[in-house]
């Protein structure tokens, strides 16, 4: 009395085409959300993890006395040793390439010098109002011994510098090959490069990118010792592969958009002339 009708049931043939659509659309929705990760990650902390060495980061994560605690933790055998050879790969492999234009995050890997601490100082930046961390930073720093502090600002659109500034500049290095001090040391509110992050002079104003490489070949040329800059919210040492001038960016006192513990840096000068850059977490 009634009629199969199963026999008549065929799949449509926008069936397959639907079930693409959907896988492709899904692959879309994943990529616009990594997308979404990488940008708000860059702009967060300033440092494009595309170009971030992974070892340079793996070494940050372990120098880190936080997660130390959390690694000795979990390892139920030996975790003392486990860990202390997992960072001696890591300096290992750092020091090898410590030459290239890598960049190397966390403490600075250059050699301690034997010679008496001439002085110290500190550095400073990107406070945004944390006055509470700003405090500390302060006390910190005088604690260390530190002669006197530095402040490199808060700027985060930096215009670059007119006729007069960089008339200045030329004149003050000009000078330094008469009295031939030790060391130069320029410092300024943003960095005139990084391989990683794009807060650098220029970012605003494309103009100003032929400033920065202006100022970047000059500053060789007068045997700067380093360039220590902030804004970045990211303790970065590297160096500019064109002229293979040294570089650093001090972390941010402020926790706000920092990818890192606050921090700041003090400088050790000894009397051969060497000095070293400390990466300083405020405690």
């Amino acid at each position: 009395m009634f009629r199969s009708y199963e026999g008549r049931r065929s799949s449509s043939p926008l069936k397959p085409l639907f079930s693409l659509f959907r896988l492709i659309l899904s692959f879309v929705i994943m990529a616009v959300l990594l997308l979404g990760i990488y940008q708000a990650y860059k702009s967060f902390s300033g440092i494009d993890p595309l170009k971030a060495d992974p070892k340079a980061i793996f070494a940050n994560i372990l120098s880190s006395d936080e997660a130390y605690k959390l690694i000795t933790g979990i390892f139920t055998l030996s975790p003392n040793q486990s860990l202390d050879q997992a960072k001696k790969l890591i300096k290992k492999d750092l020091t090898a390439n410590n030459d290239s234009n890598a960049t190397i995050l966390g403490k600075t890997s250059k050699p301690v010098s034997s010679s008496p601490v001439a002085f110290k100082f500190a550095v400073v930046t990107d406070s945004h109002n944390d006055n509470q961390d700003l405090a500390k930073a302060l006390n910190q720093a005088k604690d260390a011994g530190v002669k006197f502090i530095i402040g490199l600002g808060d700027s985060d659109n930096y215009l670059g510098i007119d006729e007069l500034e960089e008339s200045w500049i030329k004149d003050e290095l000009n000078r330094t090959q008469t009295d031939k001090p030790k060391l130069i040391f320029v410092l300024t509110s943003s960095p005139f490069f990084h391989p990683s992050s794009d807060h650098i002079m220029g970012k605003l104003d494309p103009k100003l990118r032929a400033q920065a490489e202006r100022l970047i070949n000059l500053f060789k040329e007068s045997n700067v010792s380093e360039v220590i800059a902030g804004d970045t919210h990211f303790y970065t040492s590297y160096s500019e592969p064109k002229t293979n001038l040294k570089m650093t960016t001090v972390g941010a006192i402020t926790s706000s958009r920092n990818a890192q513990a606050p921090r700041f840096a003090i400088v050790d000068v000894f009397e051969d002339g060497s000095y070293n850059i400390q990466d300083t977490e405020i405690k």
